[in-house]
């Protein structure tokens, strides 16, 4: 998977790093080292690169956690009239952000400020 970082030093020498995660996901990582994911798609647009979702941001270590094949359930039904199996997905674990509305505004001012700075357009959603 090819990444993407941009990394921004402000004037107290305080660093923060967006990282693109290949076509869906961008992992943040603000001045004090905190890692949050956020969720996003790549878009094939004239306007936008990504979209994001904005409400979607969760610490990177519970996405990890959460995305895990232990704690994945797939199930698939047979649907007699179209003939096709359909597969749904659930999480045995749902871990809550706790991110403030706050932060996750702060922080989508921070991506959308890096990702700006090096050509990428976000659709905030």
């Amino acid at each position: 998977m090819n990444c993407k970082t941009i990394n921004n030093k402000n004037l107290n020498d305080m660093e923060d790093k967006l990282i693109i995660l290949g076509r869906a996901g961008f992992k943040y990582i603000d001045e004090n080292k905190i890692e949050y994911f956020i969720n996003s798609e790549m878009i094939i647009d004239k306007n936008y690169d990504f979209a994001v979702w904005s409400d979607s941001i969760e610490f990177y270590e519970n996405h990890l956690k959460r995305i895990h094949s232990d704690n994945i359930i797939y199930s698939e039904t047979y649907d007699k009239k179209s003939k096709c199996y359909n597969g749904k997905l659930e999480y045995k674990n749902k871990y809550p952000s706790n991110i403030s509305e706050g932060k996750k505004k702060h922080i989508i001012e921070r991506i959308t400020a890096l990702s700006y700075k090096q050509g990428v357009k976000l659709e905030i959603e």
